[in-house]
């Protein structure tokens, strides 16, 4: 259950992040904020990222909370690309699931080794 919903949170986190960027003569110019994401998120109350990073893909697609699950994703992905500490995450997270594509990924166990500070202060950050 944590490999997919690793996987499903980073695709759809990736999606929702790319959809944003703007583009001019097949160059990247900027990111545009998302402000349908950020108003999901600043109305919501914000589940604890290991419960969210534990959830199936039943639960992930589940109708109820779908577009709060979507935009925890955009901001994660937007967050992980924020600054050099967490790009710096984020490429050891990028690379142990290619190395490791067809292996289950105990998703709190990687971030409480790789990120500083573990699933707390991430979710705190």
């Amino acid at each position: 259950m944590q490999r997919l919903a690793w996987r499903t949170w980073l695709n759809e986190g990736l999606a929702e992040y790319f959809e944003n960027l703007e583009f001019q003569y097949g160059s990247h110019t900027r990111t545009v904020p998302s402000y349908y994401q950020l108003t999901i998120l600043m109305r919501s109350a914000l589940p604890f990222l290991g419960s969210y990073f534990q959830l199936g893909g039943q639960q992930w697609y589940a109708e109820e909370a779908k577009s709060l699950r979507y935009a925890i994703a955009w901001s994660l992905v937007t967050f992980f690309l924020s600054s050099d500490q967490s790009k710096v995450f984020f490429i050891k997270m990028l690379n142990t699931l290619s190395t490791n594509y067809c292996e289950s990924v105990d998703t709190l166990a990687f971030v409480n080794q790789q990120y500083p500070g573990g699933i707390s202060q991430l979710d705190t950050d």
